[in-house]
């Protein structure tokens, strides 16, 4: 896809003469000048966009999975009169990051273990500052549980391909992640290890969110002693083994956070101050702790929607377009909530032109309703989904037709449709390369910008307007006779790149946030400006 420059360079000039142009209002400039060059005639036009609600089956949650996941123990409930009750539970698995300081290497030098006591056992959690739910200073409860069932994180794939040239089929094993989506259920032990009360102002979390330098805010949960001296003693003595994950899991598969209250918070697995603690002392020193902690490893998210006495009760059939009759479209990040737009009218409305120039081309969103403490997600990206409402994606590419001739769908877009080259697993290699680039896990569709990365929909609070802009992607659409025309797509959260140490395609947070948003469906344009060439 990187072949294209020469082609793009002249589309591009021939577009900045048009946009030059455009800046003309009619026949004077912005100088107050007549337009000297009345061979462009410059149009704009509004096209209505159809649209549904569908309700994908599942929204994948699991953390770890890609480069740009945003990494996120989702924990808490609330209930919403348009969405329903929300719950969101995390299972994650642990490792200990040390072995117990019991060791000591004397003046001749000679190891003497030391005697350890085990003292107590406790859980924490660093928020991340994500919040939502009710408003004001509330209290919520978590209790922890012990996981009784393994955390699997891959496995291996058998494929017969053809990659490579071979004229025979050849056996390829290719390493999977084992995604883990909000409907996984994973069984636990019932009694809790342990239960904490606790409060969260949502205002103090909403201000540390946007500082670059938020305090440490953390919630520390006790454990019962008795979880805590049966890792204790397996830590103590297996000093070789503890830190193997194959046998720490045979012992401890993992834990379950179980919430209640009126909020849902963000937890940072990844940071070093969540984790579990063993406190324990020596005859030589006290207050020693040996952490064990959840980076890098095995965890996901469950998001429940109890849709029964709220506004989407009638929303209960997967991928099935759905109108409740009250002219109303959702979006909802976590709970398979998606709007469908179809702009298949645009081909229609410029129709009847041979030769135009599109210098843009905005999907924009009108009036989304003010749901006060229920803010709508901050940006929508557009991802493109076949007749059955399906996302359209590469196939397997061992299946070397279907493979290259989806390829070259893409390819006819020249990159305005993409996939995301970043979704590929940074920690285990979960990828598998062709034609030397790398096949992600995820390869849907999506609509990209002019820069080449996603196409979002950027939410403005003042004017309460979601708008994104694709002209380029619009441009092909036009000039394509042949071959799949990509007019439908679904609205889901996304957070593009933000700096540039943000990751090219930006972050996955549709599984790690519950924002949600709601408009009317005649609110969905898409506006184009265009300019097509006149003769005086």
């Amino acid at each position: 896809m990187n072949l294209w420059g020469n082609r793009i360079q002249r589309q591009l000039t021939v577009l900045a003469v048009a946009l030059f142009f455009f800046s003309c209002e009619d026949e004077a400039n912005q100088l107050g000048y007549k337009n000297p060059n009345s061979k462009f005639d410059l149009k704009s036009i509004d096209i209505p966009v159809t649209s549904s609600i569908l309700l994908l089956d599942s929204v994948r949650t699991s953390n770890y999975d890609a480069f740009n996941d945003v990494n996120r123990f989702l924990v808490g409930r609330y209930n919403d009169t348009r969405f329903g009750d929300i719950t969101s539970a995390t299972f994650a698995e642990l490792l200990p990051a040390d072995t117990l300081e019991i060791d000591t290497l004397n003046n001749n030098g000679v190891i003497t273990r030391d005697e350890a006591v085990f003292d107590s056992v406790s859980i924490q959690f660093r928020h991340d500052f994500y919040v939502y739910g009710a408003a004001g200073n509330t209290q919520q409860t978590i209790a922890v549980h012990e996981v009784t069932n393994r955390l699997v994180a891959g496995y291996t794939v058998t494929k017969t391909t053809h990659i490579g040239g071979q004229q025979k089929p050849q056996e390829i094993s290719y390493p999977q992640p084992q995604l883990y989506l909000s409907k996984t259920a994973t069984p636990y032990n019932p009694v809790a290890l342990g239960t904490k009360v606790f409060n969260v102002d949502r205002d103090k979390h909403l201000s540390y969110a946007a500082d670059a330098t938020p305090p440490e805010i953390t919630t520390s949960v006790n454990l019962d002693p008795a979880f805590g001296l049966r890792l204790f003693e397996l830590i103590r003595d297996n000093p070789d083994s503890a830190q193997n994950r194959s046998f720490f899991q045979k012992h401890l598969k993992g834990i379950a956070i179980i919430p209640q209250g009126d909020k849902v918070i963000g937890i940072n697995p990844a940071d070093a101050l969540t984790r579990l603690e063993i406190h324990y002392h020596t005859t030589k020193e006290d207050s020693l702790m040996l952490p064990i902690t959840f980076a890098g490893l095995v965890s996901y998210n469950q998001i429940t929607a109890d849709r029964a006495v709220s506004e989407l009760s009638g929303l209960n059939t997967f991928y099935q377009d759905t109108d409740l009759g009250n002219d109303l479209r959702y979006v909802q990040a976590g709970t398979g909530v998606v709007t469908k737009i179809d702009f298949s009218a645009f081909k229609g409305a410029l129709g009847d032109l041979d030769k135009v120039v599109i210098n843009d081309a905005e999907l924009i969103i009108k009036d989304v309703e003010d749901g006060g403490v229920l803010t709508p997600p901050g940006n929508l990206a557009v991802k493109l989904i076949n007749d059955n409402n399906r996302p359209i994606k590469l196939p397997f590419p061992g299946r070397s037709g279907d493979y290259q001739e989806s390829y070259n769908t893409i390819a006819a877009y020249e990159g305005f449709v993409n996939f995301n080259n970043d979704a590929t697993n940074s920690y285990s290699n979960y990828y598998y390369f062709v034609r030397g680039s790398r096949f992600a896990f995820d390869s849907t569709f999506f609509v990209m910008n002019d820069s080449r990365t996603f196409l979002t929909l950027n939410y403005s609070s003042d004017t309460r307007t979601y708008r994104g802009s694709a002209p380029q992607f619009f441009q092909k659409l036009f000039l394509k006779t042949d071959g799949p025309l990509y007019t439908k797509a679904i609205l889901l959260p996304y957070s593009p790149a933000a700096t540039t140490s943000d990751p090219p395609y930006g972050r996955h947070i549709y599984g790690k946030t519950l924002n949600r948003a709601a408009f009317r469906k005649d609110n969905i344009i898409l506006r184009v400006y265009y300019t097509t060439p006149s003769i005086n």
